[in-house]
Order: structure tokens, then C-alpha cells, then sequence
């Protein structure tokens, strides 16, 4: 429905968009609201980001970037990070 390829996930040969970034791991009912949140705090520019895909409870997002060096910087600010008092796991 919002045109990612959900087997791509199980099959490690497929290559990966370098524009997207995978945050796994957030406490439940994250928001998207709060997720911008926490990019400004990291000086990550809001402009770059394109869309956010989140299921329901919001225990995971798929973020896209419009440009690749602006994935590849958030990615090295948010990886590990705290985010109300559980480490990011992104991808």
C-alpha cells in the first residue's frame, strides 16, 4: 500500500534503497511528532526527510530521505540513541 516491497526484509541478497533508513526498537505508540522531535534535536535538516512509514502502534518506521548523504548522516546521529529510554536499532 505504501509501495515498500515487504520481502525485501526476509531476503538478504536484495539490494536496499540507500535513501531509507529502517528505525526499529521505538517504545510503543511512537508518533511521528515526536520522531521529527528527535531528528531537529540531532540537527537533522526536516526538509530532507520525504515520508514516514509507521504501522499502527508505531514500534518501527521506515523513514525516507531525498537525498542519500542526508540518510547516511542521520543514520551515524540516531544510531544507538536513546529515545525515551530505549536504544534506536536502525537499518
Amino acid at each position: 500500500r505504501n509501495g515498500v516491497k515487504l520481502e525485501s526484509f526476509n531476503n538478504s541478497s536484495t539490494e536496499r534503497s540507500k535513501t531509507c533508513i529502517l528505525i526499529k526498537n521505538l517504545p510503543n505508540n511512537t508518533t511521528e511528532t515526536e520522531l521529527r522531535e528527535l531528528f531537529k534535536k540531532c540537527n537533522v535538516d526536516e526538509k530532507s526527510l520525504k515520508r514516514f512509514v509507521m504501522p499502527e502502534y508505531g514500534i518501527a518506521v521506515l523513514i525516507e530521505f531525498g537525498e542519500r548523504q542526508d540518510a547516511r548522516n542521520a543514520f551515524k546521529k540516531l544510531a544507538y540513541r536513546k529515545f525515551k529510554s530505549v536504544p534506536l536499532y536502525l537499518e
